[in-house]
């Protein structure tokens, strides 16, 4: 009887022990990979979103050893998934805003993960399209990792 007692003991730890998945933490608040750009570059995005007063993504193009960053708004009618599900948020004037990289642009896709999983499960690989829509005036800035500002401007922001 006192080894059953004490093998029970012994167990209940082990079985009260939750071990968290990859799954479960990917919706998960504290899973938000946090940016912070250089004060000299913050300050800027800071006026700028405040005078424009509206609902913004940042664009950040890398290019070797300079930083290309675009605040872009978000579309009312939105089907870029990476916008409202991505875990990546860039901390500007104590808000968090929506950050899409270059390499998002080439290798994102738009449909949701059970989309996905249902078109591989019929022997379909989902068709890859690229937009590149950028909005004309578009408020950019040109910086180094330092955050030495090298250009701002709202001309074009076409894609290089």
């Amino acid at each position: 009887m006192k080894k059953i007692i004490y093998i029970i003991l012994t167990l209940i730890p082990f079985l009260s022990c939750k071990t968290p998945t990859a799954t479960s933490s990917l919706h998960n608040e504290d899973a938000t990979i946090v940016y912070l750009f250089p004060e000299t570059v913050s300050k800027l995005l800071s006026g700028e979103i405040i005078r424009r007063n509206t609902n913004f993504y940042l664009d950040l193009q890398v290019e070797a050893d300079t930083f290309r960053l675009m605040l872009m708004q978000i579309p009312n009618e939105s089907k870029n998934l990476w916008i409202i599900k991505s875990q990546r948020k860039a901390y500007v004037d104590g808000k968090l805003y929506p950050i899409r990289f270059d390499y998002d642009r080439i290798f994102a896709i738009e449909e949701s993960f059970d989309e996905l999983k249902i078109k591989f499960k019929q022997d379909q690989y989902p068709l890859i399209t690229r937009t590149y829509s950028f909005e004309n005036g578009a408020f950019y800035i040109m910086f180094l990792k330092g955050g030495k500002i090298i250009e701002t401007g709202y001309n074009g922001a076409e894609l290089k």
